[in-house]
């Protein structure tokens, strides 16, 4: 099924537009608050506290996944990519939560906690050409299978709060990240 919308999550409410002009509720089965919400193979993830996850095939009627982790999960992306001559295909749901969790899934369903990313709180999570999180301390970390993180430096000690990939090819930049924060933080990478 195609996706005929945008859809967005918060305090146990989800919902969708298919126009993002006009928005109307879909079902939710909790009243938990909600950080998060990703889309890929056919799937929408939402995620939050209390490790809280759900899943929907068309962004109306959800459904409970079985919590990896009880730690609060604010941000959620599906990255895909073919296996090149060095790299190997990467196809996975990543979540990324309080004090470092990660937490994968092949298919939006069935999910693995993961070793902590780090000790400070993780507020976003992104996929272009690798994934890339953002978090407390001007934390930023990287990551081409969603498992192995290396740590990337930023520059600040505030707390970044957003991530995603853009291109800019109209400008001639190319392809990169950019990150937000307290205290007007914005950093690129390209």
């Amino acid at each position: 099924m195609a996706r005929q919308g945008s859809r967005v999550a918060g305090n146990g409410a989800f919902r969708w537009t298919s126009d993002t002009m006009c928005w109307a509720a879909a079902n939710s089965v909790t009243t938990r608050t909600f950080y998060g919400i990703g889309f890929g193979n056919v799937r929408y993830v939402a995620v939050g506290a209390h490790g809280t996850m759900l899943t929907s095939t068309d962004g109306t009627t959800w459904t409970a996944i079985a919590p990896a982790t009880a730690g609060d999960l604010r941000g959620v992306i599906y990255g895909s990519t073919a296996a090149t001559s060095t790299t190997s295909a990467v196809a996975t749901f990543v979540a990324v939560g309080i004090a470092g969790t990660l937490v994968t899934s092949p298919d939006g369903v069935a999910w693995t906690e993961q070793p902590p990313i780090a000790t400070n709180d993780l507020a976003a999570v992104t996929y272009g050409t690798q994934f890339v999180t953002v978090g407390n301390g001007g934390g930023i970390f990287t990551s081409f299978d969603g498992l192995v993180w290396q740590p990337a430096g930023s520059g600040t000690t505030a707390d970044l709060n957003g991530v995603t990939f853009t291109i800019l090819a109209a400008r001639s930049i190319g392809v990169g990240y950019e990150a937000v924060g307290n205290a007007g933080v914005n950093l690129t990478a390209f």
